[in-house]
């Protein structure tokens, strides 16, 4: 008998022998579609141990927000890993074996240690445990791995195509109002000026012109008013083009990685960024900016 058909009799027979287990949960956006998913995996995985009085838990793992492409940004999958490879886990419980892992290469490791230390991973959408010794089940469990590992690149393509129609439309997002003065509206997907912060940068730029200032005095003269700006901030403002209502988007692409290497951030040359002239959210003078530059 295999170790999986020992643990399958042990869940299904109201066996009194012990059964150690523990949770793993992932969710991969914070969106409010599924903002409540991880908790909603370990709940379901809690009820199915309660009715099972010889399954004794003895860790839940949640990363919550983080992509299942690769295994090394995600710290509780990790201290899982290292407790299964210490012998104190025989069966992970988690909602679908995608949870664990969207890389091909990851899953196959992961399954290896499995088998290593007669471990296994019940599954709660099929109420499956996955024999990973049985070799008929191999081929299947391969499908699996690749399916999930098409869908990260499946989601990476999309973003891409995504990011080319923004491009196209000259649309811009959250991330390009990343600057003092601005705000981002998410219900509305709009950027509208701060006019309490706009009058900072109003005085930044002009004690920087007019009145001979230096990154370091404004930084100074600001902190005694509770405004908080380093000087190397202070310093990008007065370079920043948004505000003379320029912003600038697809400045940077991303290579996607492997479940054992990192996704790149890769940044562009300036004659592929896309100029997006917002003359309603300029908040410097232009004469004033580009005076500033000249100093």
């Amino acid at each position: 008998m295999s170790y999986a058909e020992n643990l399958k009799q042990k869940l299904n027979n109201d066996s009194s022998e012990p059964i150690s287990a523990v949770i793993y949960a992932r969710v991969s956006t914070d969106n409010d579609g599924q903002k409540d998913s991880c908790s909603n995996q370990v709940a379901l995985a809690k009820k199915y141990i309660a009715n099972h009085p010889n399954i004794q838990l003895v860790g839940t793992f949640v990363d919550d927000g983080i992509s299942g492409k690769n295994d090394f940004t995600r710290p509780q999958y990790n201290a899982m890993l290292q407790l299964i490879s210490e012998g104190k886990a025989d069966l992970i419980i988690t909602k679908a074996l995608s949870r664990l892992n969207r890389d091909q290469l990851n899953s196959l490791m992961l399954r290896s240690m499995l088998v290593e230390q007669n471990a296994n991973v019940l599954t709660l959408e099929d109420n499956q445990v996955h024999d990973f010794e049985d070799m008929g089940s191999e081929l299947l469990h391969s499908i699996s791995f690749a399916i999930d590992a098409q869908y990260v690149k499946r989601q990476s393509i999309n973003g891409k195509k995504t990011q080319e129609l923004r491009c196209e439309r000259k649309e811009l997002s959250a991330k390009d109002c990343q600057s003092y003065g601005y705000d981002w509206h998410s219900d509305t997907k709009t950027i509208t000026v701060n006019e309490d912060e706009a009058e900072v940068v109003r005085r930044i730029f002009e004690e920087y012109v007019y009145r001979n200032g230096t990154p370091a005095s404004i930084q100074k003269a600001l902190k005694t008013e509770g405004i908080r700006k380093s000087s190397r901030t202070i310093s990008n403002m007065i370079q920043d083009e948004r505000y003379i209502g320029k912003f600038y988007i697809n400045k940077r692409t991303s290579k996607l990685g492997t479940g054992q290497t990192k996704s790149k951030r890769i940044q562009l040359p300036k004659e592929l960024w896309v100029l997006v002239e917002r003359p309603d959210l300029q908040i410097v003078d232009t004469e004033l900016f580009e005076m500033a530059q000249r100093i």
